[in-house]
């Protein structure tokens, strides 16, 4: 149920920004129904009528965008990590079975094909196809000398370094 969650992270945090619009819309519109029911009497708006709702539908919606950039900002952050987990649990597996990681040359395609024509390769280790990080980019694996591997997202700008979305991530963090 864990793995369920962390894989749909981004589409929970989408959903609570939507639901959190949808109540300012929906303040927006009772407003709009008040001077509605002002202007009952009346058949036409004024023109400082017509510029207060724009004014309001401004407001919010520059209230919503900064909101939603950060949920999906988050939400991007919260998968890559979710899906560093996944690959190092996957490589897990392979060590189990083999004894030892894919080398940096086979890297995460062992997961899912025996590149190697090992004997005791028991996989794919992975359904499908190896994942891209949320920015479509292919994750980075490493091997040291000592045998320890990293599974790296260099973030959304793709390169090593950065910070905030731009920053790397590890399974190594």
């Amino acid at each position: 149920m864990y793995q369920l969650l962390q894989q749909h992270q981004h589409q929970f945090s989408l959903l609570i920004f939507l639901f959190r619009f949808i109540k300012e819309i929906l303040i927006l519109q009772e407003l709009l129904q008040v001077i509605l029911i002002l202007k009952i009497q009346k058949k036409r708006f004024t023109l400082i009528e017509v510029v207060i709702v724009i004014v309001i539908l401004v407001t919010l919606a520059s209230i919503a965008t900064p909101m939603y950039l950060n949920y999906v900002s988050n939400a991007n952050i919260g998968a890559a990590k979710s899906q560093v987990k996944l690959l190092a649990d996957a490589l897990t597996g392979y060590k189990t079975d083999n004894k030892d990681f894919p080398s940096e040359e086979s890297g995460l395609q062992a997961l899912v094909e025996n590149v190697d024509d090992l004997e005791t390769w028991k996989g794919p280790y992975l359904q499908g196809s190896l994942p891209k990080d949320p920015w479509g980019n292919p994750y980075i694996y490493r091997m040291d000398e000592d045998g320890f591997i990293e599974i790296l997202s260099y973030g959304a700008d793709g390169e090593e370094g950065g910070e905030g979305d731009a920053a790397d991530i590890s399974s190594k963090d």
